[in-house]
């Protein structure tokens, strides 16, 4: 029996992606790819500014200025919860 899997590895500013075989006794890589330019702070933004983009549709209502200390509350947040994933 077979099982195709994708391997993801997200790091200190890389994303690696692999896809592997594996049957009984072994495995075989079959692809590998990986990028220096993504991952770490490119994630962090793109997840900060997804959470800005949510709260700001959730409350149309009132005109909301986005303060940077929140940004960089948020960052933190989630640098720490990125970073605790991998434990």
């Amino acid at each position: 029996m077979f099982i195709f899997d994708i391997i993801y590895i997200f790091g200190g500013g890389i994303l690696d992606v692999s896809y592997v075989v594996m049957d009984d006794n072994s495995f075989t890589m079959k692809a590998t790819y990986g990028n220096q330019h993504l991952g770490g702070q490119n994630f962090t933004n793109t997840m900060v500014d997804y959470f800005i983009s949510v709260v700001k549709k959730k409350n149309r209502k009132r005109a909301l200025d986005v303060n940077p200390k929140v940004i960089r509350r948020l960052k933190t947040t989630y640098e720490e919860a990125r970073k605790n994933s991998y434990n």
